[in-house]
């Protein structure tokens, strides 16, 4: 979300949170060649980041995780292996799935449609 700092260390582009998803245009007016991902955690969220043509979409939490421990106690609050492949087959960008993947549950995504994941601790 640091666009000052992606500048700074010379990246190739700049990761923005959700809440930052309409400052995508400003950067890419300032920064055209920039590589933009985004962050995610609805179906909704990942429709509102296609409409800004972002690179890749970071959607979470596919997994109860112990950066939210709330998603271990309301099922809900995770988007799971079949909300994560139906958002998946609807979208025409890249997601990568992102929180509870570890060396157990990373199997039960490879069918999903994703580009890809990422882990914290699980790997």
């Amino acid at each position: 979300g640091d666009v000052t700092l992606a500048l700074m260390v010379e990246a190739d582009g700049v990761h923005l949170p959700e809440y930052m998803m309409e400052n995508i245009s400003d950067v890419r007016k300032e920064h055209p060649d920039f590589i933009i991902t985004v962050a995610a955690h609805s179906e909704e969220a990942v429709v509102r980041a296609m409409h800004q043509n972002v690179y890749a979409v970071m959607l979470a939490p596919i997994f109860p995780t112990k950066s939210h421990p709330e998603t271990f106690d309301d099922p809900s609050s995770v988007i799971g292996v079949h909300g994560l492949a139906e958002i998946c087959k609807r979208s025409d960008v890249a997601i990568y799935a992102l929180a509870g993947i570890n060396t157990k549950t990373a199997s039960k995504i490879l069918r999903s449609g994703v580009a890809g994941f990422a882990a914290t601790r699980g790997v």
